[in-house]
């Protein structure tokens, strides 16, 4: 849950074998869109291409009748982006909504459905996807009457969405998470403050004893002034406590050991919890590692050790601060029981080194604790008929309203106003997909409601015809063509490294897509693989598995990786194919035996659980 690597959650997020995204509703603090588009939605939807034809796939991935997604947000802190039929989002006033989760539904052919639910410290940004240092805990659960954390946090939505004005779509998500978790229970483990201010962590009770050590692993946000978070965890500490504060370093592992530069934290919390009679250590945990490379620490944790070796763990999206901790902001923590050498064990696989600089205080914020009430503006736009998806532009009618009257509220789009209630025909570009609406002195940014030609039905799916999908290796030549476009280069501290197993870095909107994911990607796809002879697939593989410069294959580097990966899917292909047994390698290797003989067997698993 929490470790030195950053959480993958757009692995996470991925569809299940034979299921596809149906609907879905994911809280986020700040949201930029474009990440959305670009990052999240293509792995929700299992679209592994890349360029503008990914999102062209991304927005046909989600039936037109599907729920969808719908993103709730503060609304200060939203970035709009292109246009995504099947996502809407909602702004959410009052207390400041700072809560990161979700809950995903899947659904297959024959109408299995399964539910993932997510409960953490990461935005719906691009580092938040993809490169911060992030806690989360998740769950999935397909049938069944057990205990399943997404009850406690759909129970909470649903409170939630009642301080909303009621819109359609939120309504059907709603409708389609509910019924999927028809004979699942809470688990009693979720921490909220969504709808109603209380305590993240909990106060001792008075028969209990005081910690032995409390940790806590949140970035510096505190003012430096701020004593509220010394005093929500204060109940816990005592003359025998020792705290560990555990926060980010701009820096090297060894520049934060050598403590000649500021640690940014509040040193409010430190006196606050010294007060207590407590010993406080300071930790530094490097954001930046030996080649150069920078991953902020963005989790949040607070775990209390007793005498007898248990341990109580809260994580999710409470920074220790006041507003965090004692639940003036909307936030979700998850609760866990455990032993104090599981927690000491994700502590130091985070690499931190004890800090014995000065401390530097953090930037005053300016953000407030509130989020004033405004109209909730929705505006929505119609393609016309004889456009195409994937034109350059679409016109059509665009009409912005608000859900109830005010005054003074402008709607502009492209430096353009759209009068309040009034069809305006208008020409819109599908990378452009969001307003500025301005109420007074104050801006925001909202999202488009796009709907297809009213007489156009599979309108998304009606890509030209020299862009469909008509070979089963077309998303994999493209994904090829990702990578020589990138230049399959990485930047190191002793070069360039071109090797398959490069870390993955973006280029041009693409990524550099590491050997084994390449791999994964071709046993995802075993059964269009299976309709190829076996001279095609080898075909296939030359284009998509070795992508090495013609120097590296004169010096063969890399050659025995390559090999392994080739044999590897020539096994899974032999399953489908039995004449091509005879000359495939697994006669060469005990393990690719195996491999084929298993495939057939985890393909009747998969259907058989379909069924369920």
């Amino acid at each position: 849950m929490l470790s030195s690597d950053a959480v993958n959650i757009l692995e996470l997020v991925a569809p299940p074998d034979n299921h596809v995204f149906h609907a879905g509703i994911w809280l986020s603090h700040d949201v930029d869109w474009r990440a959305v588009t670009d990052l999240l939605a293509p792995a929700l939807t299992g679209v592994i291409t890349a360029g503008r034809r990914q999102i062209l796939e991304t927005r046909a991935a989600v039936a037109t009748d599907d729920p969808g997604l719908v993103v709730f947000h503060p609304g200060d802190r939203f970035t709009g982006g292109p246009v995504l039929p099947w996502a809407g989002e909602r702004k959410v006033s009052g207390r400041r909504l700072h809560a990161k989760a979700a809950l995903l539904q899947y659904r297959s052919i024959r109408g299995a459905v399964r539910t993932r639910v997510l409960v953490g410290s990461g935005n719906l940004t691009r580092a938040g996807l993809a490169s911060n240092l992030e806690v989360l805990t998740w769950d999935e659960i397909q049938r069944g009457s057990r205990a399943f954390l997404g009850v406690d946090l759909l129970r909470e939505i649903k409170r939630l969405a009642q301080e909303l004005e009621p819109d359609s779509r939120t309504k059907e998500v709603l409708t389609a998470l509910t019924g999927g978790l028809k004979t699942a229970s809470p688990t009693g483990e979720l921490m909220s403050s969504l709808t109603r201010q209380g305590r993240l962590v909990p106060e001792r009770k008075h028969k209990d004893p005081a910690a032995r050590a409390v940790y806590v692993v949140s970035p510096g946000f505190a003012g430096d002034n701020d004593r509220q978070a010394a005093a929500a965890l204060a109940s816990w500490c005592g003359p025998d406590t020792h705290v560990h504060l555990y926060t980010g370093f701009t820096g090297s592992k060894k520049r934060a050991g050598a403590a000649t530069e500021g640690l940014v934290l509040s040193r409010g919390l430190v006196d606050g919890l010294r007060r207590t009679g407590a010993a406080v250590t300071v930790h530094a945990i490097p954001e930046q590692d030996e080649d150069g490379a920078t991953r902020r620490l963005h989790a949040k944790a607070v775990a209390v050790e007793s005498a007898n070796g248990r341990a109580h763990l809260w994580s999710g999206s409470a920074n220790c601060t006041g507003p965090g901790l004692l639940g003036k902001n909307r936030e979700l923590m998850v609760h866990q029981v455990t032993t104090a050498d599981r927690v000491r064990k994700l502590l130091e696989s985070l690499e931190a080194v004890e800090y014995r600089g000065e401390l530097t205080a953090p930037p005053p914020t300016q953000r407030a604790d509130k989020v004033k009430p405004s109209p909730q503006v929705t505006v929505t736009f119609v393609i016309g008929s004889g456009n195409r998806v994937d034109g350059p532009t679409w016109t059509g009618t665009m009409i912005a309203s608000a859900d109830t009257p005010v005054r003074g509220v402008k709607v502009f789009y492209n430096g353009r106003e759209v009068p309040m209630g009034e069809p305006v025909e208008l020409e819109i570009s599908p990378d452009r997909g969001s307003v500025e609406v301005r109420v007074g002195e104050s801006t925001r940014i909202v999202q488009i409601e796009v709907h297809r030609p009213p007489a156009e039905e599979e309108f998304w799916q009606n890509l030209t015809p020299e862009k469909k999908i008509d070979r089963p290796d077309a998303e994999l030549e493209r994904l090829l063509d990702d990578l020589d476009r990138a230049g399959r280069g990485v930047a190191t501290k002793t070069g360039t490294d071109t090797s398959g197993t490069a870390r993955p870095s973006p280029v041009d909107g693409g990524f550099v897509i590491p050997l084994t994911q390449r791999l994964v990607l071709l046993a995802r796809h075993r059964a269009a693989l299976a309709r190829w002879p076996r001279e095609e697939v080898e075909k296939i593989l030359d284009r998509y598995i070795d992508n090495r410069t013609e120097t590296e294959r004169k010096q063969g580097d890399g050659q025995e990786e390559i090999d392994a990966a080739r044999s590897t899917v020539l096994a899974i292909h032999a399953a489908y194919r039995p004449e091509a047994e005879t000359r495939s390698t697994k006669s060469q290797d005990p393990l690719l035996t195996e491999l084929t003989a298993a495939v057939p067997a985890f393909d009747d698993a998969l259907r058989s659980a379909d069924d369920d």
